[in-house]
């Protein structure tokens, strides 16, 4: 008997913009450039380029999420429109 695909389980916002914090702290701790406390201490609407992040930091942090959610975004949108906030990656992530 034939099986039909399962939809995937909704991703909870509220988990995914805490795990969003964790990776970004995570990448400026590395980088020695962490303005914050902890990873609690991120606003949702921090511009990463305003917190020390280079392109190539920008980069590491897209597939550290795209690994972490199994989610394509930098397939799938262009340039210019990539998300500059951790709420906006939030989204992408939840669509």
């Amino acid at each position: 008997m034939p099986t039909s695909p399962v939809d995937p389980a909704p991703i909870d916002p509220a988990i995914v913009q805490a795990r969003l914090r964790q990776l970004l702290f995570a990448l400026l701790k590395q980088n020695n450039s962490c303005p914050f406390q902890s990873p609690e201490a991120i606003p949702d609407d921090v511009d990463l380029s305003a917190v020390g992040i280079t392109s190539i930091d920008f980069l590491d942090f897209a597939l550290s999420v795209e690994q972490e959610f199994q989610v394509a975004i930098l397939d799938t949108i262009e340039p210019n429109d990539l998300p500059l906030t951790l709420r906006a990656w939030q989204q992408q992530v939840c669509k």
